[in-house]
């Protein structure tokens, strides 16, 4: 893949964050002028105490900004992540609490029984 510009991942990692470049701006305590030029690659970043901010603001390790392809490479094809999930969901269907049904219900605890008496003898017992 080709390297992604600074400017253009700073652009995603913002968009990524639900910030306009008006908001990105004053949190960096810049114009949105000059984030609209460092985005299109018009201005470029080049002071590392910058880009310690911009990531800063961004939440995010400096080294991602400076290190090139933002997107990580798939580690398997769509084909055998479907296949894991088919087979994730063949065994959580086959699991014994899933299919066990139960066979009577199950008694109800006597704390919701109601009190056979009053409501301030209920209190009374309650406090003792």
């Amino acid at each position: 893949m080709s390297e992604v510009p600074i400017g253009r991942r700073v652009a995603y990692w913002r968009s990524r964050r639900n910030m306009s470049q008006q908001q990105f701006a004053d949190r960096l305590g810049k114009s949105k002028s000059w984030v609209d030029k460092v985005e299109r690659g018009v201005r470029s970043l080049d002071r590392v105490s910058v880009i310690h901010d911009v990531a800063q603001i961004l939440a995010l390790d400096p080294e991602i900004l400076l290190a090139g392809d933002h997107r990580p490479e798939p580690t398997q094809s769509p084909a055998e992540a479907a296949d894991g999930v088919q087979a994730v969901r063949a065994a959580l269907t086959r699991h014994p609490a899933l299919t066990a049904r139960p066979t009577a219900p199950a008694p109800e605890p006597d704390r919701y029984r109601p009190c056979p008496y009053t409501a301030s003898a209920c209190a009374m017992r309650v406090r003792y």
